[in-house]
């Protein structure tokens, strides 16, 4: 069985989706994937798209936020990049949290792609669930989106309009894809879907601890020193003694199996 996670590489990603984006559309046989990512940012730092627009596959960029302009601007000479300032919702709505008007995910695709997407990635630090619910038509063939990685993975109460980059469970979103259609073939600190017709593809992990185990193992080797500051920024007063506890447990059973493997990277934590 195999971990797509052994493909990561970072050239603007933050925890090695660049490398595992690469490898899926390999198998999917996809030479120029066309894409859209939200929020973007300014499309280059943390950006998982940046080495597709870049070749010259055909992308859309929402940003919303202040770095709409620097997007823009970053852009400006990329004819194959569309960037639109809009409020993603579940629906055409003013948002419950948000108290602008939202537009769906469908209607901004209506107006930029031609029924064609094979690369969503979902990253608005909250309200990742409810966008993703919201699309009906635009379904992407590979869909990356935020997961919270300081619930228990097998939390499977929906909390609803998280806000404050505070998503829900690895299990709550996975039973989410499988409702839609989609199959999870990995996690990082953000989960890749792709549609079931292509999970045949990847001879992966279904087990939800072990998935979760395996990315953890990778945010180890990454940093484990960031991983050690944000449980105690997002821990027990955010999360719950009990949930803190389980992600400080199972944090040392991995580094336990790296030792034992051989691939763990002692680091100041």
């Amino acid at each position: 069985m195999e971990h797509l996670s052994d493909y990561s590489n970072n050239v603007t990603s933050q925890a090695g989706e660049d490398g595992i984006i690469k490898e899926i559309f390999n198998r999917l046989e996809i030479q120029e994937p066309v894409f859209c990512e939200f929020g973007a940012l300014d499309g280059i730092q943390f950006c998982n798209t940046r080495e597709l627009a870049l070749r010259g596959c055909k992308g859309l960029y929402i940003e919303a936020g202040k770095e709409f302009g620097d997007c823009v601007r970053n852009y400006q000479d990329h004819p194959n990049i569309t960037v639109v300032k809009e409020y993603v919702g579940e629906k055409n709505a003013i948002g419950k949290n948000s108290k602008v008007q939202e537009t769906s995910f469908d209607t901004i695709c209506k107006k930029h792609f031609n029924h064609k997407l094979d690369f969503l990635v979902i990253d608005v630090d909250g309200g990742d669930y409810e966008i993703m619910r919201g699309i009906k038509k635009y379904l992407p063939k590979v869909l990356m989106i935020e997961c919270n990685p300081f619930r228990h993975p097998l939390d499977t109460k929906y909390y609803g309009y998280c806000i404050g980059d505070v998503q829900e469970s690895l299990t709550v979103m996975n039973d989410l894809g499988e409702k839609m259609g989609y199959k999870m073939v990995c996690w990082t600190q953000n989960i890749f879907f792709v549609k079931e017709e292509y999970y045949h593809l990847f001879d992966v992990e279904t087990d939800i601890m072990e998935i979760f185990k395996q990315g953890l193992k990778g945010y180890i080797q990454r940093d484990e020193a960031q991983l050690g500051r944000l449980i105690n920024r997002m821990g027990s007063k955010r999360f719950g003694e009990q949930n803190t506890k389980f992600i400080r447990d199972c944090w040392t059973e991995c580094v336990g199996e790296m030792k034992r493997d051989g691939i763990y990277k002692p680091q100041a934590v």
